[in-house]
């Protein structure tokens, strides 16, 4: 199992800045990632001491909910890595690499079919914490 990236652990600290504590679902939502993909990086994070998990009663029948909650660790981890400075990449170079990108066609534009284009990328306008 690879661990989340620097900027994959960014992520998940900018939405768990926003709550006390998240279910993997609500964090995902925020991520726009895959469950799998969620549970992953949650799952190496916890054991790699960035986040500690505590469980809820859905109220329902069956497991209780996992509530992710963030680590001073996690705090640590984000002053150590401060991205301040940033990152510049080439558009052509970001949307090559980018999965809503289907032969120059962004299918995250919806029924629009809008053009891959740096103006309009609804990537570039989710802000990433």
């Amino acid at each position: 199992m690879s661990a989340p990236s620097e900027l994959s652990i960014a992520k998940v600290a900018g939405i768990l800045s926003q709550s006390s504590g998240m279910t993997v679902k609500e964090i995902r939502e925020g991520l726009g990632v895959s469950r799998q993909t969620t549970i992953r990086w949650l799952t190496l994070m916890e054991k790699g001491g960035l986040l500690w998990k505590t469980h809820q009663s859905s109220g329902k029948k069956g497991r209780p909910l996992g509530v992710y909650h963030p680590t001073e660790n996690l705090s640590d981890f984000m002053q150590k890595h401060n991205r301040s400075s940033g990152v510049m990449l080439d558009f052509a170079v970001l949307s090559g690499m980018c999965r809503f990108n289907s032969r120059g066609v962004c299918t995250l534009s919806g029924p629009s079919s809008e053009k891959c284009g740096i103006e309009g990328c609804p990537v570039l306008k989710t802000p990433l914490f």
